[in-house]
């Protein structure tokens, strides 16, 4: 009649630990690097060149504004703005919206140039670094009487403890890449045991069920000369890719860059299998001034633990691309 108790036996091995300390409401920096050239011999003896690059940015409340640009003492380059915008972080929702000149971030075949517009951007590693976002590696067992049990992870022991009667979830195995074998000995005070085993797979590019990440991009090139960036309002750009995770051996996904000439279109998935990890990556293609292709990726991956300080990693790929 107990209700459910959840055990976590991760050792700090396959996650981030740590406090992260509080934004100011107010904060600023800017960081100057630079680099001269001399000649001290020859015809052309002097100080020819003269480079500095800037990064700058600084926060009020909640909104960040930052900025990049170049300063070169050759006549025809001088000072140059090389990209500014405008930040917000929603780190409730694990969101990151932009505004002004972009960054396009891209999976697979996707890939977008230097925009100015806006974005949405859904990033872990980014704004959330320290959760764990691989499939759960949760098991649920019921102890009719107190028990001692050890947690075994690949005939390793990893934990030892003592529990009372009632039903147990145990999370957060310290696993390897790819199969993991676990057993759970329970032992009570007269000799009785139990054990319960499992088996479960580890893959890193998998997302747990229902977790997902996103990036979406819109707005007109940029281009970036001698004398700064520059916009053409003619030339829009959409990019976005979406990534969920669907069960905890798949994760599926899709791409699309649009612009006023063409489109590229993308799909993938990656499966976990108890032989090693399968990621396929298809993507078509169309465009006005070459026509119409597509693109294949497949590859195969596994990762075995010969000991404990020893991995064996291999790895098969394959790659195809139509004419256009």
């Amino acid at each position: 009649a107990r209700a459910l108790t959840t055990i976590r036996l991760a050792d700090g091995r396959n996650s981030t630990g740590g406090a992260f300390a509080e934004p100011a409401d107010f904060s600023a920096y800017l960081n100057a690097r630079g680099s001269l050239n001399h000649i001290s011999g020859g015809d052309n003896e002097a100080i020819n060149q003269t480079a500095v690059l800037f990064d700058f940015a600084a926060r009020a409340a909640d909104i960040v504004f930052e900025s990049e640009g170049s300063y070169y003492s050759d006549p025809s380059q001088t000072f140059r703005r090389e990209g500014s915008r405008f930040v917000r972080d929603d780190r409730e929702r694990i969101l990151r919206y932009t505004l002004g000149d972009l960054r396009p971030t891209s999976r697979g075949f996707q890939t977008a140039p230097p925009m100015a517009g806006v974005s949405v951007v859904r990033s872990y590693t980014m704004l959330d670094p320290a959760r764990n976002l691989r499939p759960s590696s949760r098991r649920t067992f019921t102890l009719a009487r107190p028990s001692t049990v050890r947690a075994i992870v690949n005939g390793q022991t990893v934990r030892r403890f003592r529990l009372q009667p009632g039903s147990y979830d145990i999370e957060d195995l310290p696993f390897t890449q790819g199969a993991n074998d676990v057993q759970l000995i329970a032992e009570d005070d007269a000799g009785g045991r139990e054990v319960f085993e499992y088996s479960f797979y580890y893959e890193r590019a998998l997302l747990a069920p229902g977790q997902d990440e996103f990036a979406f991009f819109a707005g007109v090139e940029s281009s970036i000369s001698a004398e700064g960036l520059t916009y053409d309002s003619k030339e829009w750009i959409f990019s976005g890719a979406y990534r969920r995770g669907l069960t905890s051996r798949l994760a599926a996904g899709g791409s699309l860059v649009a612009q006023k000439n063409g489109y590229v279109l993308g799909g993938e998935a990656t499966v976990a299998t108890q032989f090693g990890t399968i990621n396929a990556e298809l993507a078509a293609s169309d465009n006005d001034s070459i026509g119409t292709g597509y693109a294949f990726n497949g590859s195969f991956y596994n990762t075995i633990e010969l000991s404990e300080d020893r991995l064996l990693s291999y790895a098969l790929a394959y790659e195809t691309r139509s004419e256009h």
